[in-house]
């Protein structure tokens, strides 16, 4: 029994000072153990990694996977960190979009922005508190950097063009939308995914 506890001391050691895999422990905990040591969030697939099993309840082996407990320690740190980048280690798969369109709110905090659902051409927002504004332009937004830079994410992803997301001129908004146009360039097994939103036709040609 000695034996076997020294022998799990050693391994614990080399499997956190000599290859820097975290510590065991929930998603949460390994969420944020990566945040306080300023670690990579890719540190969140090695969770549970090269651990000397012990023995465990029925009950314990009923809950989610090692794989889902990897995937929702990243997406914790992605909505932690307010940072789209970080749910770019769980695409391709809807998670990874799920993990992107979680972030609009962060990204728009205090406007309600998107199409007329009357009129999929016109484009409204609403400041908390505020009236209703709607245009087909995104320029009779400009006085408003937060809706003008929602305008143009939203067209850009309607017409599906990673390059309008350049003219943004928040900086939130505007990683936002390169990353999730960049997820559907680059995932065509993606397009159909429910977090691509409902396809409106756009005014190219």
């Amino acid at each position: 029994m000695i034996l076997f506890v020294a022998i799990i001391i050693f391994w614990e050691g080399v499997r956190r000072l000599v290859l820097g895999y975290p510590p065991a422990g929930s998603p949460e905990d390994t969420a944020a153990w990566v945040m306080e040591n300023n670690k990579h969030p890719d540190l969140c697939f090695k969770m549970g990694a090269l651990s000397i099993p012990f023995p465990a309840p029925l009950y314990s082996k009923m809950g989610p996977s090692t794989e889902s407990n990897r995937k929702l320690c990243v997406f914790l740190i992605a909505q932690k960190m307010k940072d789209p980048r970080i749910c770019e280690l769980l695409l391709p798969g809807e998670y990874g979009l799920a993990c992107i369109s979680d972030l609009w709110p962060e990204v728009l905090p205090e406007d309600g922005c998107g199409w007329d659902v009357s009129n999929p051409k016109i484009f409204q927002c609403r400041h908390i508190g505020g009236p209703l504004r709607k245009s087909a332009i995104c320029n009779d937004f400009s006085d408003n950097v937060k809706q003008f830079s929602a305008c143009i994410s939203y067209t850009a992803s309607r017409d599906k063009s990673l390059e309008q997301c350049k003219n943004i001129p928040d900086a939130d908004i505007r990683l936002f939308c390169q990353i999730k146009m960049k997820a559907w360039m680059d995932y065509p097994e993606l397009r159909d995914s429910f977090y691509f939103g409902k396809q409106i036709p756009s005014d190219n040609p």
